[in-house]
């Protein structure tokens, strides 16, 4: 029988390599799909392990017992790992992690950066990653299997092979906002040289569900851009500072053309609060100023005027504008539950009134008839949505590298939109 490693791929016809390729593409969502499946279930088992009903459990003591045993092996291999570098230095041990850069549950990111600079200052990106492979066969994998064994011995476990830990990624650069949230540019992963660089993000939420679908598409080219300019070139900080000017103009042109397509998704909750002015009395929704509900306070707390959330205020100016509009025989309420988009507002203005600075809405035919198309685009603040839905989402990672968008050479003309 053929295995993976004796077939000659050279010898296949096109139609025998895509055949190859479909195999393989399904039998990799099958292995995802139990490592997924394998996952769910081991978390579960270690959740029922804190359960008092749970006969096999010794209660909270089991949870934390798993989890300072799994704390301690990656705060050993990670001092394991320090040293290891430091002595690749020519330098002295020390209990201060200088080679790490972050640790997290069950993984540790070391920088060679300056091994890299020491070794070969001048050599091609090909020959810095096979230096870097080499690093991590002759040197940081076995410090990682010797540390493993260490910890086996110590606690005298029965099976020697139950804890290991592999090369995940390696990356020319590295962002971490905090513990579990980070982005790289991933060079190679699992061992293997990628053939084209790979953006890895996780625990960063630059676009979610709630991301209008215009304002992805327009975040995703950033991401790279910010992470060269992390090396702290000008010409590369400038770069990002232009696709800002260039995207900004396309978002402006979006809105112009469709609103709803620069519109946030959202679900709403609950709609149970009233118009209220500024002595908390009951008005009419055109000139309230805010929406609110009486909360009575318990054990000891103070009465209080919960003010509602902005996309139940969104929701609530939405209904109250049908009724005042006749169009509910055109359009359908918004009920706790639902899936809304929103959009900001110029305020005041003839449509929602004095303080309501926000819609909601589900069909996008109804900021035309209600006139936020078209001459009524001025209504719409598109300068807030901008600022919300992309400015805020990349300051996430700018503020965090020191990139300041707006010291750079291009300057933002309001003019021009």
């Amino acid at each position: 029988m053929q295995t993976e490693e004796t077939i000659d791929y050279s010898q296949m016809s096109d139609d025998e390599l895509i055949q190859k390729f479909k195999e393989t593409r399904k039998e990799m969502e099958y292995q995802d799909g139990m490592a997924l499946s394998l996952k769910i279930f081991l978390n579960s088992a270690y959740g029922a392990g804190a359960l008092s009903s749970n006969v096999f459990s010794n209660g909270r003591l089991t949870n934390a017992s798993v989890t300072t045993a799994g704390r301690m092996l990656n705060k050993s291999v990670a001092q394991a790992l320090n040293n290891k570098v430091r002595e690749l230095l020519g330098e002295e041990p020390t209990t201060e992690l200088s080679e790490i850069v972050q640790v997290d549950t069950d993984s540790n990111y070391v920088t060679l950066q300056r091994l890299v600079e020491i070794n070969h200052p001048n050599s091609s990106e090909e020959e810095i990653m096979q230096y870097i492979q080499g690093l991590i066969k002759d040197h940081l994998q076995p410090t990682i299997n010797k540390t493993i064994q260490e910890v086996h011995d110590i606690y005298n476990t029965k099976i020697k092979t139950t804890l290991k830990m592999d090369q995940e990624i390696v990356a020319d650069t590295f962002c971490s906002i905090a513990s579990k949230r980070y982005f790289a540019n991933v060079k190679m992963s699992d061992g293997n040289r990628l053939n084209k660089d790979k953006l890895k993000i996780t625990g960063i939420s630059m676009i979610s569900k709630s991301t209008p679908n215009a304002v992805k598409q327009l975040l995703k080219p950033i991401l790279p851009m910010i992470l060269h300019s992390a090396r702290g070139a000008l010409g590369e900080k400038n770069k990002v500072s232009e696709y800002i000017k260039e995207v900004k103009g396309e978002f402006w042109d979006i809105a112009k053309e469709d609103p709803s397509q620069i519109s946030r998704s959202l679900s709403v909750n609950s709609l149970d609060y009233e118009p209220r002015n500024v002595q908390n009395e009951i008005t009419d929704w055109f000139n309230c100023k805010k929406f609110a509900k009486f909360v009575e306070g318990e054990g000891g707390k103070e009465d209080k005027y919960q003010t509602a959330p902005v996309n139940s205020k969104a929701s609530i100016v939405y209904n109250n504008l049908l009724e005042s509009r006749e169009l509910n025989t055109r359009y359908t309420n918004i009920y706790p539950g639902d899936k809304i988009k929103m959009i900001y507002l110029k305020t005041p203005n003839k449509i929602t009134g004095f303080n309501n600075n926000v819609i909601a809405f589900k069909e996008s035919d109804f900021l035309r008839d209600v006139k936020l198309t078209g001459d009524g685009i001025d209504i719409i603040d598109i300068d807030k949505q901008w600022e919300g839905e992309f400015i805020n989402k990349i300051k996430i990672i700018t503020d965090t590298i020191g990139l300041d968008l707006f010291a750079c050479d291009v300057t933002f003309d309001e003019d021009e939109w």
